[in-house]
């Protein structure tokens, strides 16, 4: 029974394998929950219909790039198995595979801006409320890329089971989200005060500043560069091809679980501003318990390879 229990808590997979792991990347999705929370917060201090635009707005530009996000994601696993098999040479290579993936969602999301205010003006908002889901969703959709990047290169650390890594990243985008907002959405220390269009704003900064710490060190690093090709080998038609293939359906399932969560939020924008503003914190809250559970799925995908 002891032995039994020792293997539980000890073995490669186990209890405590898994935990060391999942409890980073836990702390990370929890870190990306709060910065989506103190963004609607904010703005609920700058006007209501910003606050009630931050979620209809927001949630529309994320589902869209979900597909893309999913499949991004998908690098870790890849990653995971060529350095579970020792053929660290490939790891670079999976990675570079997904920074193409994001390249590409960035397009569509950018071809999105182009239609999306048809959308938003068939739901009868208020002009005001309509104008500042317009600029939300614009501004997160162009800025993207950024996020979806450090999705991909965040898979370097993730998928050799380096998370405490990913966390210290995301708690460095969690304390440059903060005041990044403060000064653009109010206007503060010398800023333009820009409202909505502030919250985006500096939410993408932030993001920039993770960006450019994963860029260090998986471009800058000179171990990176010999141990795991970061620099060679960038373009692998056939691995891209089989990452696709298995990171689809990923993606395209994230997809349809946030459209229909993102259609009864719709639903309730119909009501009212007041609905909506009071939702957009609602929502903002629900995500502190839900955004952890990414996490946990993301730890199996890195353990199973």
């Amino acid at each position: 029974m002891n032995r039994e229990k020792s293997e539980f808590l000890n073995n490669t997979g186990s209890l405590l394998d898994v935990l060391r792991i999942a409890l980073p990347l836990i702390l990370s999705s929890s870190c990306h929950a709060v910065n989506m929370f103190m963004d609607r917060l904010m703005l609920t201090r700058y006007s209501q219909a910003s606050a009630a635009a931050a979620l209809t707005g927001g949630l529309t530009s994320f589902t869209l790039q979900c597909f893309f996000v999913g499949a991004v994601g998908y690098a870790g696993t890849f990653v995971a198995q060529y350095y579970g098999a020792n053929q660290r040479n490939r790891v670079g290579t999976a990675v570079w595979q997904g920074i193409f993936i994001a390249l590409a969602g960035a397009l569509f999301m950018a071809s999105c801006c182009l239609w999306i205010p048809h959308l938003f003006g068939a739901l009868n908002h208020t002009p005001e409320v309509e104008v500042q889901e317009n600029t939300y969703f614009r501004w997160l959709a162009l800025g993207c890329i950024v996020f979806l990047l450090q999705q991909a290169l965040s898979c370097f650390w993730s998928g050799r089971g380096k998370t405490t890594m990913v966390l210290m990243v995301s708690i460095l985008v969690t304390l440059l989200n903060l005041p990044l907002n403060y000064m653009f959405i109010y206007g503060k220390w010398g800023c333009p005060e820009m409202g909505t269009a502030g919250a985006a704003l500096g939410t993408i900064l932030a993001a920039m500043g993770g960006l450019l710490v994963y860029a260090i060190g998986f471009f800058g690093l000179k171990s990176s560069r010999r141990d795991y090709g970061t620099c060679r080998n960038i373009v692998d038609w056939d691995m891209f091809k089989r990452m696709l293939k298995y990171s689809s359906p990923n993606g395209a399932q994230l997809m349809l679980d946030l459209s229909s969560f993102n259609v009864f939020i719709i639903v309730l924008s119909l009501y009212g501003v007041e609905v909506q503003e009071a939702s957009s914190i609602v929502f903002g809250i629900n995500n502190l318990s839900f955004c952890p559970i990414m996490g946990i799925g993301m730890t199996a995908s890195i353990l199973v390879g």
